[in-house]
């Protein structure tokens, strides 16, 4: 299991004094008191600020490593506060904010563990109050600090004292502070929100019959009165601070988890009710009531990404383009995929973008398009919170970094970015065509030619195919047609399974011309999936003919594709059959193929016998049946293939019902099989194939040790928190099982997620190798789909008949 880094030392957390507090001063008009600023609309109130930016630059002030968290910066009264993991605690800190100097930190609890690959430590953001900071840890601890020097005032828990319900990844919701009542999402769906009195933490009210998620409270003047906007699922609530008496509510039906609503005027709001769609909400009186109603839905913003509103327009993410969008009837004004996904904030008319690879971009916040006017590397991390401005400064905290950026001064030089190399494994940085190249020599002749359109119509007509392959390492993907821009994104750029972790890189456009491109070094023997986004809609690229399920493949020199991929469909050597197994451990019926080989019915040989999952899939997508023919054909010893179909209704046993599955295998389907076939029954002539589900046999294999003698995966699909499952098993199994793990060297991955499938599984075969298991381990310059799966079954069939690996 995970480790057990969530157990309470105290309740009361332990404050550590680093440096010697200054006066407090009362909240000014231009800090950044909490989540998403003053108002909570993600919009600073200073003036004249960023004017500036397009002349002078960025240069960062003072930067600082801390903890990881996903807390963002509340900045007031000269003080800089987060939240972060250290030293095995989750802590409170504050920092001068023209120096980075740390004054104090208070301890909150233990470290909080990220769960499915999340980053440990704190979620919410802490309110500054005047002479107090609120802040809330993952695990529901709700403190009151001094900000002079961050001795505990009073603490409650949101889970023990208030019967709140933390979501899976931990307690996100951050306070606020209206008058004297601090509101916090408790989460029970009982009382999803709660109004605790400022000075002593008594508890004033409770509100909201709806499941409350990730969703902030938000201090909101609507109709010319203060209130609480409460977002839950299916329902927006507005509630009186003081009392929690609902003033209004509007049932959406939805079911977004970390929706947050925006005020676009004294009237009006713009709030996510899903995932995809968003809706603009009126408010008005009817016979002294509040009457909401939505006049429009349309696009939403990505939920971890709430939008800013200036000037009739709305600007946000949807996934990782950033998009404008007309407040008035919430249709597209524009997108653009610079300056890469992140989180926007709103100073002196420009936005402020903090990108999750860490770079600040600001830019005016117009209409008329995405226009940059400066931009700076400061964190080198990953981030996950939005930046926010105080003082004259933007800041910002990765999950390693805090810093503070400002406009460059007269004098003062920018800091300048250096570049990065690029190992030869991984694509190239920036996409443009090499130096000494053909496409490069092309390129500067097409610059001074008159005829620009001839050029590009010759060069086109020249090539063998598309994408260009030059050499041995070098591959061109090209686009040519009526577009503003086009992207690119597949394998050879970090691809997590999540469509919001995507990244997707812009195709350079040939000045004067329809023709766009992007350069990738590639390794001589890779094959790698793609798409195009042409003004934002997907496709396979229409130049390149080899595409598989809407997807383009760019194969590499070197790749050397299976021979049993060729071979049509019912050209079978051997015989399939079918039965229905009724299993008393999945409560239901599978549906299950034997593959008997060419021959079997001319010997009473016993036959070495192999058990695969996901049948229609390795039967359709993997070719597994060819697959089996050509290993036989090219001298494997004869064997049985028997392959499981999933159920009719339902996920597959790699997403849910591990346990009843491989009770289902082992104690029901062995047992017929090898009573009805003429098979071996020693566990090393019994092997298990994984592909897609190989989370499946490896957790069978230390379920069930000594069941199965070989186990082969490739590329299985593993969530993190799988993987670390695993590794704890196989770090106990004594039996000896030989193992055969392989993966795709660009298999699902995400600097932002905290996901790397290639590294699970390098760390999977390190374990079973320590604990005494052989293992075969395989690395793929290929991706993590069917396309380059089958490619790779014959080996994986040797090893399973003990046909010795190439």
């Amino acid at each position: 299991m995970l480790p057990n880094a969530r157990c309470f030392l105290s309740m009361l957390p332990m404050v550590f004094l680093l440096g010697s507090a200054t006066s407090v001063a009362p909240i000014r008009a231009d800090d950044w008191p909490g989540w998403r600023g003053p108002h909570q609309d993600g919009t600073a109130t200073a003036e004249g600020a960023l004017d500036a930016a397009g002349e002078r630059g960025l240069r960062i002030v003072w930067k600082r490593e801390i903890g990881s968290g996903y807390s963002s910066v509340s900045v007031a009264g000269g003080r800089a506060v987060t939240q972060f993991s250290a030293a095995g605690s989750d802590v409170v800190a504050a920092f001068d904010g023209a120096t980075g100097r740390e004054l104090w930190r208070a301890r909150i609890a233990d470290t909080f563990a990220g769960v499915d690959g999340a980053h440990d430590g704190p979620r919410s953001t802490p309110f500054i109050d005047g002479d107090r900071v609120v802040a809330v840890g993952p695990e529901g601890h709700l403190l009151m600090l001094d900000v002079a020097d961050g001795r505990v005032i009073w603490s409650k828990h949101l889970v023990d004292e208030l019967g709140g319900k933390p979501p899976s990844y931990g307690v996100s919701a951050s306070p606020t502070v209206i008058g004297d009542v601090v509101v916090v999402a408790t989460g029970n769906e009982k009382a999803g929100f709660s109004g605790l009195d400022r000075r002593d933490g008594r508890v004033l009210w409770s509100f909201g019959e709806a499941r409350v998620d990730y969703h902030s409270p938000v201090r909101a003047q609507l109709l010319g009165r203060l209130q609480v906007v409460a977002p839950a699922h299916g329902r927006l609530w507005g509630l009186d601070p003081s009392s929690g008496e609902m003033l209004w509510q509007f049932e959406h039906g939805g079911r977004s988890n970390r929706s947050h609503p925006v005020v676009i005027s004294p009237a009006a709001l713009v709030f996510d009710h899903s995932s995809r769609e968003a809706t603009r909400l009126r408010l008005t009186r009817d016979e002294g009531k509040v009457a909401p109603a939505a006049d429009w839905q349309g696009m939403a913003f990505s939920g971890y990404t709430a939008p800013v509103f200036h000037d009739g327009t709305l600007y946000g993410f949807r996934e990782r383009i950033l998009t404008a969008l007309d407040a008035a009837d919430g249709n597209v004004v524009w997108r653009s995929r610079s300056p890469g996904v992140g989180f926007v904030i709103l100073v002196d008319d420009h936005l402020v973008v903090l990108t999750r690879k860490g770079t600040v971009h600001v830019a005016e916040a117009s209409a008329d398009g995405y226009r940059e006017a400066a931009s700076l590397d400061v964190l080198g991390d990953v981030s996950w919170t939005p930046p926010s401005f105080a003082d004259g400064r933007i800041y910002v905290r990765g999950l390693s970094g805090l810093a503070a950026v400002e406009v460059a001064g007269s004098g003062q030089a920018v800091a300048e970015q250096e570049p990065e190399e690029e190992p030869a494994t991984k694509a190239s940085s920036d996409g443009l065509a090499p130096a000494g190249s053909k496409l490069a020599g092309f390129l500067d002749r097409v610059e001074s030619a008159d005829d620009k359109k001839a050029l590009v119509d010759a060069f086109m007509a020249e090539q063998k195919g598309f994408p260009m392959i030059e050499g041995d390492q070098w591959a061109h993907v090209v686009y040519r047609g009526p577009a503003q821009q086009v992207g690119l994104w597949g394998d050879m750029f970090l691809l997590a399974p999540w469509h919001y972790i995507r990244e997707e890189r812009p195709l350079h456009r040939v000045e004067g011309t329809d023709l766009f491109y992007y350069s990738l070094r590639l390794p001589q023997d890779a094959r790698l999936e793609y798409q195009l986004a042409v003004d934002f809609e997907n496709q396979a690229d229409a130049l390149n003919p080899n595409q598989e399920e809407g997807r383009s493949v760019l194969t590499m020199p070197g790749f050397v594709a299976a021979d049993h991929v060729d071979r049509a469909a019912d050209a079978r050597a051997g015989r399939l059959e079918s039965f229905v197994l009724e299993s008393k451990a999945v409560e239901g019926t599978r549906k299950i193929d034997v593959y008997l080989p060419a021959g079997y019915d001319a010997s009473d040989e016993p036959l070495p016998v192999i058990y695969a999952g996901l049948a229609n899939e390795m039967m359709e997508q993997g070719q597994i049946l060819a697959a089996v023919d050509g290993v036989i054909e090219k001298g494997a010893p004869s064997f049985v293939t028997v392959l499981i179909h999933p159920p009719e209704r339902g996920m597959p046993a790699f997403v849910s019902g591990r346990e009843p599955y491989i009770g289902m295998l082992v104690d029901e389907l062995v047992p017929r099989i090898e009573k009805s076939y003429r098979v071996r029954t020693e566990p090393a002539h019994r092997g298990l194939l994984g592909t897609r589900d190989g989370v499946v046999p490896l957790w069978a294999a230390f379920t069930r040790p000594g069941a199965f003698g070989r186990i082969a995966v490739r590329s299985a699909y593993l969530e993190p928190e799988d993987a670390t499952i695993v590794r704890e098993m196989a770090a106990e199994t004594k039996i000896a099982t030989d193992f055969y793990i392989g993966y795709g060297h660009y298999d699902w991955r995400s600097d932002e997620a905290n996901f790397d499938a290639p590294e699970e599984h390098r760390r999977i075969a390190a374990t079973l190798e320590k604990s005494g298991h052989r293992v075969v381990l395989r690395d793929f310059n290929q991706g993590m789909r069917w396309g380059s799966w089958r490619h790779h079954l014959q080996e994986m069939l040797e090893f399973l008949v003990e046909v010795e690996s190439k």
